[in-house]
């Protein structure tokens, strides 16, 4: 393995329900961690340029992920609400998710699949079970200088 990496995400949104001129709108959240272990299949010779800067990079990983319903909607008084819109009162999902990703220069492209499930393992459609994901994310990032002192001992 080359190293390891970890991630961590989160939203808020509003989740509208009328039902019988009745408002059952609830805000929710979500957050998303990650954390797992990564092959580089470049040389780390062959990654950076003249000015120890990334150029070029494909890697496979395998993660852990975690998901976590916040908010309004995760409040045991709204698990009937939440049952209306998931299926389920689970809160928390998590599961493995392989991922295989490559960069150039500043851009980088991943390609993952996570595969979770509830804590009752119900399904939730386009949530748990298998999914597909692709993300396109900018990076950028500068050098600082630590030490540059030399010792004459």
């Amino acid at each position: 393995m080359s190293g390891a990496n970890f991630r961590i995400n989160a939203s808020n949104v509003l989740w509208n329900l009328v039902e019988d001129d009745v408002d059952k709108s609830r805000y929710a959240g979500a957050l998303n961690l990650r954390f797992g272990l990564f092959h580089e299949f470049l040389p780390n010779d062959k990654i950076r340029d003249g000015n120890n800067r990334r150029k070029y990079s494909v890697r496979i990983g395998f993660n852990y992920t975690f998901r976590e319903l916040t908010g309004d909607i995760s409040s045991p008084t709204n698990d009937i609400i939440r049952n209306q819109y998931l299926g389920t009162t689970d809160t928390s999902f998590s599961g493995i998710e392989p991922s295989f990703g490559f960069r150039l220069n500043n851009i980088i492209a991943e390609f993952s699949m996570p595969m979770i499930g509830g804590e009752g393992r119900n399904d939730i459609q386009g949530l748990t079970d298998t999914q597909f994901l692709f993300s396109i994310r900018f990076v950028g990032g500068f050098s600082i200088k630590l030490d540059d002192k030399t010792s004459d001992n």
